[in-house]
């Protein structure tokens, strides 16, 4: 049985450090996506190319939704790139307008209480923070779409 925090997520990470650095090259060569190989992702994992245990992991990640996967040219080995679900995951992408929205509040509540000008302010903010941070994010995402649409009635 793989165990996420040992055996898949430091090949999802190596895969991520390897797309990265893949990226760069792709975009001076003029292409529209990063793909790695196998190898690439053996390489920053200081493991032989041809490690069977990585192409399974990765395999797995492919099911899950994390990465595409593609037997390359050669039949030897899978070229990989990000879907959605794993740059949100290795990257912190976003899943939704919505959940931009709210991270750009706490992000703004988060300036706020670095430049807030009374340490009474300042704890009020962390403490918003703090409650906000134990919200689910849908709920939030309901309040604020409810608030900016319009949804809810001022309180005079």
């Amino acid at each position: 049985m793989l165990n996420w925090e040992q055996d898949v997520l430091p090949v999802l990470e190596a895969a991520y450090d390897a797309w990265c650095a893949e990226a760069q090259t792709t975009a001076a060569l003029g292409r529209s996506e990063p793909w790695v190989t196998t190898e690439n992702v053996n390489a920053k994992l200081g493991r032989p190319a041809d490690d069977a245990h990585t192409e399974m992991i990765l395999k797995h990640l492919e099911s899950a939704g994390y990465i595409t996967a593609e037997r390359d040219v050669r039949d030897v080995s899978l070229e990989i790139t990000f879907t959605e679900r794993g740059l949100r995951f290795v990257a912190g992408w976003p899943g939704s307008p919505e959940e931009v929205t709210v991270s750009r509040l706490l992000a703004a509540l988060e300036e706020q209480v670095e430049v807030a000008e009374t340490p009474e302010e300042k704890t009020a903010l962390q403490r918003a923070l703090v409650s906000l941070r134990s919200v689910p994010s849908s709920v939030l995402v309901n309040v604020l779409t409810r608030v900016v649409t319009g949804g809810i009635d001022a309180v005079t």
